[in-house]
């Protein structure tokens, strides 16, 4: 399951999109090992067609950044979170 949304973390490309939120946004938090973390948000827009892996922007002088999943990394998210949109 972490391999999974590691692999989807890794491979989803930036974009400069406005990313127009209408479904709620998941929080994923992944620690490694060395004990670095990434903390990203997960939006699905579209019904569910769409999703954007955000930063998590706890300092509002540093805009947020969005990056599209592919269609195969969304859906086997959405696989594991159990939406169906």
């Amino acid at each position: 399951m972490t391999e999974t949304i590691e692999r989807a973390i890794e491979s989803a490309a930036p974009t400069n999109k406005d990313v127009m939120i209408l479904r709620p946004m998941y929080d994923i938090y992944m620690e490694y090992k060395d004990t670095s973390h990434k903390e990203m948000h997960l939006t699905l827009t579209d019904r569910g067609e769409q999703g954007y892996l955000s930063t998590n922007n706890s300092n509002k002088e540093t805009p947020t950044r969005f990056y599209k999943l592919s269609k195969q990394d969304l859906k086997n998210i959405t696989d594991i979170i159990g939406d169906k949109a």
